[in-house]
């Protein structure tokens, strides 16, 4: 718990918009002493609607059977990818702007002209399941005769 108290003393600044009281929150006699107060009383954070993390994944195997995921000219099969997390990015304004779902690759796709193999996807999604971009998680291949 006192680490939460921590974040929001050090956050509030930025979230009330004081830039300057953000650099040294706590000067004595500085410009940010006011702004640097975080509020008092209960802070109530409600999570904004969001699909459940079983409607993402449902919604991320639609988009690779469609064939949307391609990486390193190879069509990815949903057989070869296993959902591990789900995550959500909302605007200001309490929406739904994206979906990222990572992935683990099974078996590991080498990177051609590469000592590298890819492991895991993130696959930035649209809320409607429509793919943005993907990021690929790589590892170095094993030696031989290590």
């Amino acid at each position: 718990m006192p680490v939460r108290g921590l974040a929001l003393t050090l956050l509030w600044p930025l979230l009330a918009g004081g830039a300057a009281a953000a650099v040294n929150p706590v000067a004595p006699g500085g410009p940010g002493d006011a702004a640097a107060d975080p509020p008092t009383g209960v802070l109530e954070l409600v999570p904004p609607h969001q699909l459940s993390v079983a409607a993402a994944a449902r919604m991320f195997e639609r988009m690779v059977m469609r064939g949307e995921l391609i990486v390193f000219d190879t069509v990815m099969t949903i057989d070869r990818l296993k959902a591990t997390q789900v995550a959500y990015v909302h605007g200001m304004d309490g929406r739904l702007r994206q979906i990222r779902v990572s992935a683990r690759l099974t078996p590991p796709l080498p990177v051609p002209e590469a000592s590298c193999r890819v492991i895991s996807i993130d696959a930035w999604m649209t809320p409607e399941g429509e793919l943005m971009e993907s990021h690929l998680h790589v590892e170095p291949m094993a030696e031989e005769g290590a």
